[in-house]
């Protein structure tokens, strides 16, 4: 594989030109300092408010910077990509070989050195932490499995690169169910010119473990397996052609799966579809079920809305400055509560405070929301036949824990 990549990143250059709030809010981006090195500054695109059409968007799914020297880059995993069938999905080139991977069910964990010690961030925090004293943080699970599965660092000559891991766990599970706990190294880069290398070669050097590789000769090829993935055992694929161009090839069923909780096990109806517009996941969603766009249309139709009456609301109040004045004037309106975190500069748009508001109590206040529920039919359950080793087949519905029980901080 080609070593590619760039000596300069659009979001440095954003940094240093306008600055860290400039560039937060012109891409709604979410960021997190380090516990021992503040200066050190993690970015990551926010699933609602950010563009993903825009390339500093698509360098910050953990890109991390050192603000006192200069916005420099200390640890950079992988670009965002798409799913195949998405608007910014890559175009990859066939004409080379291209490596198919299993994609792995986890959490990404990148390890990348600084001062002297090798450090692990997630996704979104660059110390691998995390707020909730009573759940484990993510660093101390990756290096419980790094040592479980007795890896060694890399050597002095490798400090200035940093690694890319799957972490798969049952403590961190998602839907696949873990048969073992496991890091799985899936990319490398070289933080000196910001080129994506082969992993492969670390793996070798250090005995990690990288995922399951797959002979298909064309994207069709790939597709075609991935609807007889088994959610239960696998979620699907990553297509990586010779410059790193990257899909993400899912399995029908696990897209599905996703979007359930054990709260509402009547699979994809209203409720989940609501779900799905409110958190933007709608492009990948009708990617893999195209025959639902019309009720998706008729949910994201009422959220906007929604979100549209709450903007403007604000738009003509947010001048007042007596509070109660304020307060009095917003008292009879549906979007009230939204007007009073935004006065208190709790949350910075309409779509992010409803895209966290309990869903019971969004109901209430969508336009037509009960007209919708009453005359369109639930969707219907989804039911996975499960393999087991032997090739029998049962059938088994999914229960998933609830989102907050799904990942270590």
């Amino acid at each position: 594989m080609e070593s590619t990549g760039t000596t300069e990143l659009h979001t440095v250059r954003f940094l240093r030109r306008e600055g860290l709030e400039a560039l937060t809010q012109k891409f709604g981006l979410l960021n997190s300092c380090h516990g021992a090195h503040p200066n050190l500054v993690l970015f990551k695109y926010d699933q609602v408010d950010s563009p993903f059409d825009a390339v500093e968007v698509q360098e910050c799914r953990g890109l991390i910077v050192d603000k006192d020297d200069d916005w420099r880059p200390v640890a950079m995993p992988f670009l965002k990509f798409f799913n195949y069938g998405e608007s910014n999905g890559a175009d990859v080139d066939w004409s080379k070989p291209v490596r198919v991977m299993d994609k792995v069910d986890g959490s990404l964990s990148t390890l990348y050195y600084y001062k002297g010690d090798w450090h692990v961030s997630s996704s979104g925090r660059p110390d691998g932490g995390g707020s909730d004293p009573n759940r484990k943080l993510f660093r101390d699970l990756f290096w419980q499995t790094w040592k479980a599965m007795n890896y060694t660092l890399p050597d002095e000559e490798h400090q200035h690169y940093c690694f890319m891991f799957e972490l798969f766990s049952a403590e961190n599970r998602i839907i696949v169910s873990p048969q073992e706990e496991l890091l799985l190294l899936t990319g490398a880069r070289n933080m000196q010119t910001l080129q994506e290398v082969d992993p492969a070669i670390f793996a070798e050097r250090y005995g990690w473990r990288m995922p399951q590789l797959f002979e298909f000769k064309s994207l069709a090829e790939v597709t075609e397996a991935a609807k007889g993935i088994n959610p239960h055992f696998r979620e699907g694929f990553v297509v990586c052609d010779h410059r790193f161009n990257r899909l993400k090839i899912k399995s029908p069923l696990y897209v599905a799966l996703a979007h359930l909780t054990r709260k509402d096990k009547s699979a994809l109806n209203k409720r989940r579809m609501l779900d799905i517009v409110r958190h933007n996941e709608g492009g990948e969603f009708l990617t893999y079920f195209p025959q639902w766009t019309s009720l998706y249309n008729q949910v994201k139709e009422r959220f906007d809305e929604l979100c549209n009456q709450a903007e403007s609301a604000w738009e003509e109040l947010k001048g007042i400055g007596n509070e109660r004045d304020f307060a009095n004037a917003c008292r009879t309106r549906n979007v009230a509560d939204y007007l009073f975190a935004r006065k208190k500069d709790r949350v910075g748009s309409a779509r992010a405070f409803y895209g966290g508001m309990p869903e019971k109590k969004l109901e209430q206040i969508l336009p037509r929301w009960k007209a919708l529920v009453d005359t369109t039919p639930s969707l219907t359950p989804l039911v996975v036949e499960a393999q087991t080793d032997d090739e029998e087949a049962s059938t088994a519905t999914t229960e998933l824990p609830d989102e907050e029980e799904r990942n270590v901080v």
